[in-house]
């Protein structure tokens, strides 16, 4: 899914850190989550997040709800 770029996996498992997606859930996350999720920059996802808090999920939840369902993240914003 990388194409190579490790970076890019890098990046992403440093922002599912940031919402507290913690120990073996990264993996799971980074490979759940889709293909696309790799392209996708921090603004986007941090706007996934923000969407989320704003509708009843608390912060120190979220790593657990983006753990268990890691392919909301790879939704749009329409589609969310």
């Amino acid at each position: 899914m990388s194409r190579g770029n490790l970076n890019s996996i890098r990046r992403l498992a440093e922002w599912l850190k940031t919402i507290y997606v913690r120990g073996r859930y990264i993996g799971v996350a980074l490979t759940r989550a889709g293909g696309n999720i790799l392209e996708c920059n921090s603004q986007d996802l941090d706007e996934i997040v923000g969407y989320l808090e704003d509708n009843g999920v608390r912060k120190d939840w979220m790593g657990y709800v983006v753990s268990r369902c890691t392919e909301i993240l790879s939704f749009s914003m329409e589609v969310l």
